[in-house]
C-alpha cells in the first residue's frame, strides 16, 4: 500500500474507490486486493491502462456487464472436487451454468476484438473453454441453463426410472379403485393429500367411516376429524418396491455425480485460470466505468520524477459544488522534486488543491484513468497528506503533536520518490515556533527526491533557492466596487458571494510578494476600517 488509511480518508480517495463497482463475485474479490503500481513498474501500469482503454471503447460493454452479473461463486465446489468429494446436483448445475457464462463472455469480448490494435498481453483476458466437460454436463446438448442427472448418463438409470414410473402408475390405479369405493359408499372426495375432513357434527358419517375398510383416522381439531386413505396390502408392497428402486436410483446417481466430480477435478487448473481471469476482466471493466462516469482521461506514464497536471479536479468537491449550482475551478500545476509552497487566503482553495494533486496521483498509482484534462507523471513510492486534523486522543496528542508525529514517520521512511502534501504546517502552535519549524521542514524536503507541496501563511518560510512559490490568484482580478455592491444587497451571504468571485487558479510568485487577500476579504466582509488600517500598517512595518 502506498497510502495509509488516514491518507486515503483525507484525500477523499475512498470516494473514487467506491465508484469502482465490479459485477461478479470474482471482480469484487479482486477489488479487495486491488494493487498499486510503484516506480519501476511503468510498463505494467501502461498495460493496465491499455486494458482500461480497451474496455472503455468496447462496443459490447453493456452485454459484457450482463454476462458478468450472472456469474456465481463456484470456488468452494471446485476445491471440493479437487479434494475428491462428490459434488451435489446443485453444485454441478452451478458449474454447468458457469461454463455457459464463460462461453458467452468469450463471444462478447471477441465481438469487438482487433488483435492488431491490442496494446497489452491478450492472454490476460483469454478464457479457457472446457468442451469435454461441457458435453459431460450436457449429454442431451440442449444448451439449457438447467441440470439434473439425465437418463442419458446410464442404461441402468433408465431401467430403474422406468420401473419406478411403472410402480407409480400401479399405485395410482390401486388408489383410484379405493377412491371410487369411498365416493360410492360415503359420497365424499379425497383431497390431493389423499385425506378427507369430516365435521364432528356428522356423527353418522364418522361412525360409518370408522367401521369401514377404506379410511383411517389421522388427526383432529376442535371442529373436525381428518381421515386418510387406508393403504391396502398391495399398495404397501408397491411402495416397498418403489423405495427399493429409489435407493438403487440414488446410488446410481451418486456414482454418476462421482464421475462428473472427477471430471471437474481434472479441469481444476482451467477453472482457477478462468476464475482469476474473470476477476481481472471485471475489475478492469469497472475501472473503465468509473473513468466514464467521472470523465477521466488516460494518463501519460513516465519514468522521470515529475508530475504535470492540466485542469485537475477533486471529484468529491466538484460533486458537492455542482449539486449546489456552483462551478469547480480545475487547477493546473507542474511539480518537480523538492518543495513547492502555496500561499493565499483561507478561502482560496489551497486544501482542495492539495487533495486534488493527491487524488490524481493516487488514481494513477491504482491503474485508473485520472480526473484531469491531462496528466504526465512518474510513479510514487508513497503518498502522504497532512491536513492538520490528525488529533489522537488515544495517544494523548494535540493537533500539532499528532501532525508532527505523523510527519516524522514519513520523513523517517525516506523511500525516495514520494508525494508529500502538508496543509498549514505548524498552524496549531505559536507563530514564531511555527515559522521556524515550517521553514526548516521546507528546506529539508527541498533536498529530497520526493515531490512536496506545503500550504502556509508563513510567507517568508517559502524563501530559498529552488523553492517553487505559488499563490492562489484569489480576488486580484475582480471589480471591487461591483463586489461591494453585491455584498450590500446580500449581507448574510457574504462568504458565498466572495467564493463565487474567487479565482482558485495558481500563479507563480517572485521575490517577497505577500498575498493581501486576507485583508481584502476581512474588509469586504465589513470588519471595522480602523482594524483594517492598523493591520495594513503592521504588514508594512514587518516588510
Amino acid at each position: 500500500m502506498i497510502m495509509s488509511k488516514n491518507t486515503i480518508k483525507n484525500l477523499d480517495f475512498q470516494y473514487i474507490l467506491n465508484m469502482i463497482e465490479p459485477y461478479s463475485p470474482y471482480g469484487i474479490k479482486k477489488k479487495k486486493k486491488i494493487r498499486t503500481f510503484l516506480p519501476g513498474e511503468e510498463e505494467l501500469l501502461q498495460e493496465e491502462l491499455n486494458k482500461v482503454e480497451f474496455f472503455l471503447r468496447h462496443k459490447k460493454r453493456d452485454e459484457m456487464k450482463n454476462v458478468l452479473v450472472h456469474f456465481k461463486e463456484i470456488g468452494e465446489s471446485i476445491e471440493k472436487a479437487k479434494k475428491g468429494y462428490v459434488l451435489l446436483t446443485v453444485e454441478l448445475f452451478e458449474i454447468k451454468y458457469f461454463l455457459i457464462q464463460v462461453n458467452k463472455l468469450i463471444e462478447t469480448i471477441k465481438a469487438d476484438l482487433e488483435p492488431e490494435k491490442i496494446k497489452f498481453n491478450l492472454e490476460d483476458i483469454q478464457l479457457k473453454r472446457l468442451p469435454e466437460l461441457e458435453k459431460s454436463l450436457d449429454p442431451k446438448e440442449d444448451k439449457l441453463n438447467t441440470f439434473y442427472i439425465y437418463d442419458e448418463y446410464s442404461k441402468k438409470l433408465i431401467n430403474l426410472r422406468n420401473r419406478k414410473r411403472k410402480l407409480k402408475r400401479e399405485m395410482k390405479e390401486e388408489k383410484e379403485v379405493i377412491k371410487d369405493h369411498i365416493k360410492k359408499e360415503y359420497d365424499i372426495n379425497l383431497n390431493l393429500k389423499d385425506e378427507v375432513v369430516v365435521s364432528k357434527a356428522e356423527k353418522d358419517l364418522i361412525e360409518k367411516i370408522e367401521t369401514g375398510d377404506y379410511l383411517t383416522f389421522s388427526s383432529e381439531n376442535y371442529l373436525n376429524h381428518i381421515y386418510a386413505l387406508r393403504k391396502t396390502e398391495k399398495i404397501l408392497q408397491l411402495e416397498n418396491k418403489y423405495d427399493e428402486l429409489k435407493t438403487l436410483e440414488d446410488k446410481e446417481e451418486k456414482r454418476i455425480r462421482k464421475n462428473l466430480s472427477k471430471l471437474v477435478s481434472e479441469s481444476y487448473d482451467s477453472f482457477k485460470w478462468n476464475i482469476d481471469t474473470i476477476g481481472n476482466i471485471d475489475l478492469v471493466l469497472a475501472k473503465s466505468e468509473e473513468a466514464k462516469q467521472t470523465e477521466s482521461t488516460k494518463p501519460v506514464v513516465v519514468k522521470d520524477n515529475y508530475l504535470k497536471i492540466k485542469n485537475g479536479r477533486h471529484l468529491k468537491t466538484e460533486k458537492f459544488l455542482n449539486e449546489r449550482g456552483n462551478e469547480y475551478t480545475p487547477i493546473t500545476i507542474d511539480l518537480a522534486p523538492g518543495t513547492t509552497c502555496i500561499t493565499g487566503a483561507n478561502m482560496g482553495g489551497k486544501t482542495v488543491t492539495l487533495k486534488m494533486v493527491g487524488q490524481v496521483m493516487a488514481a494513477l498509482s491504482y491503474g485508473l484513468y485520472v480526473p484531469c484534462e491531462k496528466l504526465e507523471a512518474g510513479l510514487r513510492n508513497f503518498i502522504y497528506i497532512s491536513t492538520g486534523d490528525e488529533q489522537s486522543v488515544e495517544r494523548g496528542l494535540s493537533t500539532f503533536g499528532a501532525e508532527i508525529s505523523s510527519l516524522t514517520e514519513v520523513l523517517e521512511k525516506d523511500e525516495g520518490k514520494g508525494l508529500i502534501l502538508i496543509d498549514e504546517l505548524a498552524g496549531g502552535t505559536n507563530p514564531k515556533e511555527g515559522y521556524a519549524i515550517t521553514k526548516t521542514i521546507i528546506e529539508y524536503l527541498n533536498e529530497k527526491d520526493s515531490i512536496s507541496i506545503i500550504t502556509t501563511h508563513f510567507d517568508k518560510a517559502a524563501e530559498g533557492e529552488n523553492i517553487l512559490k505559488l499563490q492562489v490568484s484569489g480576488l486580484s482580478h475582480i471589480d471591487e466596487n461591483q463586489l461591494k455592491d453585491e455584498l450590500k444587497l446580500n449581507p448574510k451571504k457574504g462568504q458565498e458571494i466572495i467564493a463565487k468571485y474567487m479565482d482558485y487558479t495558481l500563479k507563480k510568485v517572485e521575490g517577497d510578494e505577500v498575498p493581501k487577500d486576507a485583508i481584502r476579504i476581512a474588509q469586504l466582509m465589513g470588519l471595522q476600517e480602523s482594524i483594517i488600517n492598523k493591520a495594513k500598517e503592521i504588514i508594512d512595518e514587518s516588510n
